[in-house]
């Protein structure tokens, strides 16, 4: 199955993601990054088509990155794709330049 990728992404090591719906909470790690989105395991499960709200710790700063919407796009065992659909400009900012620095 071919994947079609919308952004460049950069692999995150020692990156943590905090999310939160009405119906859960956890936190993950993650995988790869992107202006777009990112990939993430958990051991909590989550379900295609939630919706949540995301505090992503990249390892170039102490202060998290926060996503005010995210959707998940797909679920395979205890790793999934998510989309961002609203960040503040100033966010998405530091996830590029962690991007252009990640060659």
């Amino acid at each position: 199955m071919k994947e079609s990728r919308k952004a460049r992404r950069a692999n995150v090591t020692g990156g943590r993601v905090f999310f939160s719906a009405e119906e859960i909470q956890g936190e993950g790690r993650i995988l790869d990054l992107s202006a777009t989105g990112c990939r993430a395991e958990s051991d909590i499960n989550v379900a295609v088509g939630l919706e949540m709200q995301l505090s992503l710790m990249l390892p170039d700063h102490p202060w998290p990155v926060q996503v005010d919407q995210a959707i998940v796009r797909w679920v395979r065992g205890d790793t999934f794709g998510l989309e961002f659909l609203a960040i503040r400009p100033s966010h998405l900012h530091r996830i590029r330049l962690l991007i252009i620095n990640t060659r």
